[in-house]
């Protein structure tokens, strides 16, 4: 993600780490809505692998 320019305080949000600083808990907007444009922008598929089929 950090290769496609998402920001680090955003990646730590998808691997469900957020910050309790000043910045992040009054101006940084972790709404599903915010993630899932930034995740899109970083153009990132996700691949499943099924065991079985």
């Amino acid at each position: 993600m950090s290769r496609a320019g998402v920001r680090g305080r955003y990646i730590d949000a998808f691997c469900g780490r957020v910050h309790e600083s000043i910045l992040a808990r009054h101006y940084s907007d972790y709404s599903p809505e915010v993630l899932k444009e930034i995740y899109e922008k970083a153009n990132i598929k996700i691949l499943v692998q099924v065991f079985g089929a």
